[in-house]
């Protein structure tokens, strides 16, 4: 599990963050607000281990659409700030995968994905092809926000204790 303030993962025996000193939650649900998201997006762009409760992703996606809808269209700052955005989103995004115990590298296909639609004009397709590709990324995008929307195991998978359920 890991401290809400500063991001750092609790020691299994300890009862306090041996970073910053805050208290481990005792409840079992503990919470990620908007802003505390952001943070942890952020301290942890560069953590491909451990896990990632639902709130913290959503928020996350949340700040990313809202950055990309309101500063995308401007060409420079549009391309910094996906720049910017990508490392803490595919880090994320791994952590989230795995509180349900899947590896992050699943969500390679639906960036993949992604990235050929931006690079690659519709138009361009013949009628067909065109049809196929986008029936792969919809049906790849459906699949993928029913992993990130799923509950996260309960108990401690290979990726860590949960989140969401602490160990006692």
């Amino acid at each position: 599990m890991y401290c809400t303030k500063c991001g750092q993962q609790f020691e299994e025996d300890s009862s306090f963050c041996t970073s910053c000193g805050e208290s481990k939650p005792t409840d079992i649900f503990p919470r990620v607000s908007f802003l505390k998201a952001l943070e942890l997006g952020y301290r942890r762009a560069l953590d491909f281990r451990g896990r990632s409760r639902r709130s913290e992703y959503w928020w996350w996606v949340l700040f990313t659409t809202i950055t990309n809808i309101s500063l995308g269209w401007i060409p420079i700052i549009g391309i910094l700030i996906t720049l910017l955005l990508l490392i803490p989103t595919v880090s994320l995004t791994t952590r989230r995968l795995h509180d349900i115990n899947l590896s992050g590298w699943w969500q390679a296909p639906i960036q993949g994905l992604g990235i050929t639609v931006l690079f690659l004009p519709q138009s361009s397709l013949p009628g067909l092809l065109s049809l196929i590709l986008t029936l792969m990324i919809l049906g790849c995008l459906c699949i993928f926000i029913y992993w990130t929307a799923k509950d996260g195991d309960k108990d401690p998978n290979n990726y860590g204790d949960s989140p969401k359920f602490p160990k006692t």
